[in-house]
C-alpha cells in the first residue's frame, strides 16, 4: 500500500535520523519559543562584531546594550538546559512506568482485560504561573529603569529672547569687565566683576541687560538697581556713578555682582550638559520700552563692549572630570582651586569686538554617565531575566500534565 503522504514520511524519518544522532538539537528545535530568540539574539551578537570595526553608527553597538544581549543569551541557554534536562527525566520516569506495567501483565498468569484509565504525572502544577509571575516582575522593572524619565531627569536650558548687552553713558568706559558661569551647584550663578578707573568728574550711568531671570544680590550695597521684563525673560542692571572731580582716584569703582539664577541655564539630556551664552545688541519690544522709561533724558549714550579698554572674557565653571568638550567657537581650558583639595574646570572666550555672538559648550559629565550605564545595564540584565523566566514558564506551561 503506497504512502499518500511522502513528505510527512520523510519528515518523520528525518526526525527519527536527527533524534538519533543529534537528541540535544532535536530538542532545543521541539523548544523553539526559547531556540529562536536565543538564535535571534546570537546573530545579532554576531552581526555587532562584523560590522562594529567598519565604523557603523548604531544603537546596537552601544556597550550597555551588549553587555544586556550578553545577559538576555545566557539566560535563554540556561532556560533551554533546564527544560531539556527535565523532560529527560520526564521521559526516564515514563520509561520506567511502562517497563513496571510490562512486567506486571507478564507475571499475571491470567491478565484481565481491563481498561485502565491514562496515568497522567503532573509536575509542579502550578510552577508555571510562579515563573509567569517572577518574568512579569522582572519585564516591568527593566522597563521602569530603561524609560529616560526614570533615568537622570533631562532639563531644557533657560530660555533667552537676547542677548547680554551694555549700554552707558557717552564719554564713560569700563576698564575690565568679567562674566563667570558658575554652573556646578544646584543653584547656578553669574559673577560679574568690573573696574572702573579714573572717570570724568559728573554723573555717569550704566546699564547692563542679561536676558535670564534671577535676583542680584546684595543690591543695596554695590549700588546697583534691579528691573525685570517677564514678557521676555530679561533683568536689567542700572546704577549711576558721581564723581566730584576729574580723574580722581576716589572715583574708582569695582565690584563683584552676584546674579542668581532662577532656572537652571544648561540643558540637559541624559549625561550631556549644553550652554549657550548670547551676546547681542537686538532686544524685544517690551525690554526697549523699559530702557527707554529708565534712561529718559540721561543724553547721550553708547552701546556695546567695544569701548571696554579690556576685552570682556566669558568664563564657565564646570566639574573637573568632565569630558567631550565641543566648544563654539573655539576658547581654552583652564582650572583653578575651589578649596585646599577641590578644584575646577573652566571654560574660557573672549569677547570680539562685533560682540554679537553666542558661545555654545557641551559636555559630558562622567558622574552622571556612570549612573545611566549603570540603570541601563540593570534594565537590560533584568530583561533578558524576564525572557528567561517567561520562556520557561511557556515550556512548563504546554506540559503540564502529559499523557502517558
Amino acid at each position: 500500500m503506497n504512502d499518500k503522504n511522502p513528505k510527512k514520511k520523510s519528515s518523520e524519518s528525518y526526525r527519527e535520523w536527527l533524534r538519533k544522532y543529534f537528541p540535544f538539537i532535536d530538542r532545543a528545535l521541539y523548544y523553539y519559543s526559547i531556540s529562536l530568540p536565543l538564535i535571534t539574539s546570537l546573530l545579532v551578537l554576531i552581526f555587532i562584531q562584523v560590522f562594529q570595526p567598519f565604523g557603523i553608527k548604531s544603537g546596537l553597538f552601544d556597550p550597555s546594550f551588549r553587555i544586556g544581549l550578553g545577559f538576555t543569551i545566557w539566560g535563554f541557554v540556561l532556560a533551554l538546559i533546564t527544560v531539556i534536562l527535565a523532560d529527560r527525566r520526564i521521559d526516564k520516569l515514563e520509561k520506567s512506568i511502562r517497563e513496571i506495567k510490562e512486567f506486571v501483565n507478564f507475571k499475571d498468569e491470567k491478565p484481565k482485560v481491563v481498561e485502565h484509565k491514562p496515568i497522567r504525572i503532573k509536575i509542579r502544577p502550578h510552577s508555571y504561573k510562579i515563573l509567569f509571575l517572577i518574568g512579569l516582575i522582572f519585564l516591568v522593572g527593566g522597563y521602569f529603569f530603561y524609560m529616560p524619565p526614570n533615568q537622570i531627569p533631562d532639563r531644557p536650558g533657560a530660555q533667552t529672547w537676547e542677548g547680554i548687552s551694555l549700554t552707558h553713558n557717552d564719554g564713560f568706559n569700563f576698564t575690565s569687565f568679567e562674566f563667570n558661569f558658575d554652573i556646578l551647584a544646584n543653584n547656578q550663578y553669574l559673577y560679574m566683576y568690573y573696574n572702573v578707573f579714573p572717570m570724568k568728574a559728573g554723573t555717569h550711568y550704566a546699564l547692563l541687560i542679561l536676558p535670564y531671570v534671577g535676583k542680584l544680590e546684595n543690591i543695596s550695597e554695590n549700588g546697583w538697581k534691579q528691573y525685570n521684563v517677564s514678557s521676555s525673560n530679561t533683568s536689567i542692571l542700572y546704577k549711576e556713578f558721581y564723581c566730584a572731580e576729574d580723574y580722581s582716584y576716589k572715583c574708582h569703582d569695582d565690584k563683584n555682582l552676584i546674579f542668581d539664577f532662577q532656572d537652571k541655564i544648561d540643558a540637559k539630556q541624559y549625561y550631556i550638559h549644553s550652554i549657550n551664552i548670547p551676546f547681542a545688541r537686538m532686544l524685544q519690544p517690551a525690554t526697549v520700552d523699559k530702557v527707554d522709561e529708565i534712561l529718559k533724558g540721561k543724553g547721550n549714550m553708547e552701546q556695546g563692549w567695544k569701548n571696554v579698554v579690556t576685552p570682556p572674557t566669558i568664563r564657565v565653571t564646570v566639574n573637573e572630570s568632565v569630558t567631550q568638550l565641543n566648544p563654539i567657537p573655539d576658547g581654552y581650558m583652564t582650572s583653578f582651586r575651589l578649596q585646599p583639595q577641590n578644584t575646577a574646570s573652566v571654560f574660557v572666550w573672549s569677547l570680539p569686538d562685533h560682540d554679537n555672538i553666542t558661545y555654545h559648550l557641551d559636555y559630558t559629565n562622567p558622574g552622571e554617565r556612570r549612573t545611566f550605564d549603570d540603570q541601563r545595564n540593570v534594565s537590560l540584565i533584568m530583561f533578558g531575566s524576564s525572557a528567561s523566566f517567561l520562556g520557561i514558564a511557556l515550556v512548563e506551561y504546554r506540559r503540564r500534565e502529559p499523557k502517558i
